[in-house]
């Protein structure tokens, strides 16, 4: 099942993506300029985006239960640490998480 699949959700996201890439974008930097983390490719969502995200799933959610939560690039966690303080949080029945390391 497709949660965000449809045209409404389609330009919801993409009103999401250009404001906030407007707000964080702000340009190339060079390797001395940005810190290790994002040297290797370690990118973090910030807050309020995350806010943003969990206020359209639960949204489309509400009144289901027993969901499982799939989060393919689990980073600082950041998704599943907000999650735990909001209604979603007590829908989740599993949850799958993991990141990529390179070696």
């Amino acid at each position: 099942m497709t949660v965000l699949g449809d045209s409404v959700g389609a330009m919801w996201w993409s009103h999401v993506y250009k404001s906030y890439k407007s707000l964080y974008d702000t340009g190339v930097k060079t390797r001395e300029e940005v810190s290790p983390e994002k040297a290797r490719g370690g990118f973090y969502t910030p807050p309020g985006l995350v806010s943003v995200c969990l206020d359209r799933v639960e949204a489309l959610t509400r009144g289901r239960s027993r969901l499982s939560l799939l989060e393919p690039s689990a980073g600082d966690g950041a998704f599943i640490r907000r999650m735990a303080g909001r209604s979603i949080g007590r829908q989740v029945t599993s949850v799958f998480a993991g990141e990529l390391v390179r070696s």
